[in-house]
This record gives C-alpha cells, structure tokens and sequence, in this order.
C-alpha cells in the first residue's frame, strides 16, 4: 500500500514538474479557432462557392475535419517559439507587413505551392485552414480598437491597477506595466476560449484533434518565396529570419497538442462551476467584454471570404474602423521604447537550455500528451499554479489566481474576478481611465 501510495504521488508531482514549462501558456485560444472554422462552415452555402476546389473541401466531412484542425496549425510557430525560444519564423504567422492592412501571404503561398505539387485535397483543407487562422487573427489582434492594437489588447481586464504613465519613468515601473499588459492579453483569449469551448462543447469533447502536418515540402517552399521576396516589407527582424521547413512543425505537435489539451480541462474547470449559462453571464456583466460578439462574428465573415475566394482572401478595409486607414505598428518595431530590452531570436544557452531542448524532454511532453487525452490534468495543473504561481505581482501568479478565483470563488463578473485577485496579489489601485 505504502509503495503504491508514493508510486501515485511521486507521478502526480513528475507530472506537475514536467507541465511547469508550458504552465504559462494556458491562457491561448486554441478552442476560438476551432469554434471559427466550424461555425464559418456551418454558415456558409455551397451555393456560394465558384471554385470546385474549394466546394470538395466544405463538403465532405473528412477534409471538413482537416479544415478545423488545421485553424490551429499556424500557431505551432509560436509553440515552438514558447517551446524552443526561436522567434524566426513570425513572418510566416502574420500578416505582410505585420499590419492590420497586410495579408496573409504564407496561407495564399501555401496553396500555391500545393496546387504547383498535385493538388492533393488533404493539403488543400490544411492551408485553409492557415489561412483562415491568419485572417481571423486580425480581429484579434490588430485591428485598431480604443487606441490598441487589437481587441483583446484594448480589454484591459486589469484596468485601474496601471500606474500612470509619466516621463521617464524607470525600467522597473515600464516593465511592472507590461506584465499586467501582458497578464490582460493571456486573460482576455482565455476568457473569450472558455466561453467558445462552453459553446461548443459537445463537439469539441467529440473532436479528434489532429495537429499532423500533411505537407511535403511546402511549407518550406512558400517560406522561402517570402524570405526571398519580401525583404522590405518585413522590416528589421529579416536579417534574423529563417526557412520555416515542415519538419519544424511536426516537431513542435505534440507539445502544442498538450497545450491544448490541457487548456481544455481548466476550461472544464471553469464550467463546472458555471454550469448551464452562468458563465455567458458572467462574460455579459463586464463591460471589458464589450463587442465579443461582433469580434467572432466579423472573424466568421472573413474565413467565409477565404472560401468563397481564396484568390483574394483578404480585404481590410472592409473591417477597418471609420476614419483609420493607416495602422502602422508592427511587432517587427522589435526596439519599441515601450519595451526594456530586445527580443532574443535564438534559442537559451547554459545548462537549462541544453536540459530543457533535449530529446528526453521531448518524449516525456509526447507521453504526457498520450496521458492528457484520456485524463483530467487539472488537479496536476492546479497543484502546479498554486505552488509555482501562488504570489507574487507578475503575469504569471496574477493569470493563476484569476484561474483559481474563478474555479473556487464563482464571482459574479470580471470585474469582482479582478478586484479579488488584486487583494490577493497585492496590486496598487489608481485612477486610470481606460475606455472600452
């Protein structure tokens, strides 16, 4: 009895400690893509359709299920920037030039290439499926929205706990004020993903998520055009750019598929404590989560444009706000003064970078994977939360009591959410107006 009590401990704490290098990740949106994909399937008529390429595609269920799965394929780039510290594929995840303007060029020059190499249907629903991803992003994360880049930057959950700016200001204050800025981005996407997945539940309890990369040398091809013909357009970050290859991707899918299964069972978590619509009504009673709806809703019309014509996918100024027609930030400004340091390109050296890089790791994030499938980890990834982000004042323990208070408390609102985890994180009030 003795021995099989410590063999159950000694696995839920291998477990905790082999989660600890993706526990930062579990406020993605990885749900919100499927539930795009699918709903923009559901909506659209085949009628609608010109293209007999495209129609075979939103008609049998097979290549339907490769279209949704693959919403969430261009972000195996930044899984495996979050994985292996290598930011030198961004180009092939956003837009060109990184605007809200630009366009989806890798998604467009994916279905080139696999026109130009047989044309194969399976190939053809997965750069869909990219493309889709990199139009609905947009929605997100860059089209101009109460003086921010994006809807889920403008949400500022953490509203009123930012000290305000002043002129010089130290480091240590700027980077105080970007870790709630980047504790309200996590938030915001995993707010707006729990409340997808308790849309859709069923079907994506039901669904056989398949991150496997169907392509044989695409990818790497289409990255290439890019690199080879984009130079200005990309900005300062070309000269750190690389071939993005197909390899690196299937690299890369097993441990984005534990991120995802993962998050899942913490939006479990949640539902269970906002069962049948409380947690709908919990997203309506703040106003931090004004205009979702119509954020979802535009991000469907605008995958359904990438079906209906995928030759011209994506038409901005259609979407843009009256009165803006130039956005010009760009995450290539890698030097922006709002930001102490610079980013790092390459992956970690040291000792922890040749641990956490190694092959062994890797296996162990596949069989955690095979574990998370047919396995709840959210007592695994609780206990990890509330041990390794249990205090202190960064993104990190401020996302975790969010989680947490939300789980155990059941508050009524954001804004009862925030006011908790600020007690408890021990964060300063001031009057900063922030708009909606």
């Amino acid at each position: 009895m003795l021995v099989y009590y410590l063999i159950v401990n000694f696995r839920s704490l291998f477990i905790s400690i082999l989660l600890f290098p993706i526990q930062i990740l579990l406020m993605w949106g990885p749900v919100t893509h499927f539930y795009l994909n699918k709903r923009a399937l559901e909506k659209i008529n085949p009628d609608q359709i010109p293209n007999p390429e495209i129609k075979e595609v939103i008609s049998e269920s097979s290549l339907r299920n490769v279209f949704i799965n693959s919403s969430n394929s261009t972000d195996l780039i930044k899984a495996n920037y979050l994985r292996n510290r290598e930011r030198w594929f961004e180009y092939a995840h956003n837009t060109i030039p990184n605007y809200f303007t630009g366009a989806p060029i890798m998604g467009s020059y994916l279905l080139d290439e696999i026109k130009k190499n047989g044309n194969y249907p399976t190939r053809r629903a997965w750069a869909l499926g990219w493309l889709a991803h990199q139009v609905s992003d947009q929605f997100a994360h860059k089209i101009p929205h109460a003086g921010c880049e994006g809807w889920v930057n403008s949400r500022r959950v953490l509203a009123g706990y930012y000290r305000p700016e002043i002129e010089e200001e130290s480091i240590s204050i700027a980077s105080v004020r970007i870790e709630l800025y980047t504790a309200d981005h996590w938030l915001a996407e995993m707010l707006v993903d729990c409340l997808c997945y308790s849309r859709e539940r069923n079907f994506i309890d039901s669904l056989d998520i398949d991150l496997s990369i169907p392509t044989k040398g695409e990818v790497l091809e289409a990255s290439k055009r890019i690199l080879n013909g984009f130079e200005k357009q990309l900005g300062p970050g070309y000269v750190y750019f690389q071939p993005l290859t197909d390899e690196k991707l299937t690299a890369i899918v097993d441990y984005y598929h534990l991120v995802i299964l993962c998050s899942i069972d913490i939006y479990r978590a949640i539902l269970k404590s906002y069962p049948d619509d409380d947690f709908e009504k919990y997203i309506a009673a703040s106003p931090r989560m004004s205009r979702l709806d119509d954020l979802l809703n535009n991000s469907i019309d605008a995958i359904i444009q990438v079906l209906v014509h995928p030759e011209n996918p994506w038409e901005p100024y259609r979407w843009l706000p009256d009165g803006t027609n130039d956005f010009a930030h760009s995450v290539y400004e890698y030097e922006r003064i709002w930001r102490p340091g610079r980013f790092t390109f390459g992956r970690k050296s040291g000792l922890l970078g040749s641990i956490y890089y190694n092959a062994l790791t890797d296996r162990l994030i596949a069989i955690s994977r095979d574990l998370a499938k047919t396995r709840n980890f959210w007592p695994f990834i609780n206990f990890g939360l509330s041990t390794l982000y249990s205090h202190g004042r960064s993104q990190w323990p401020i996302a975790s009591a969010f989680i947490r208070k939300l789980i155990r408390e059941k508050p009524l609102s954001i804004q009862d959410t925030t006011a908790s985890v600020a007690r408890h994180c021990r964060l300063e009030k001031y009057e900063e107006p922030i708009p909606d």
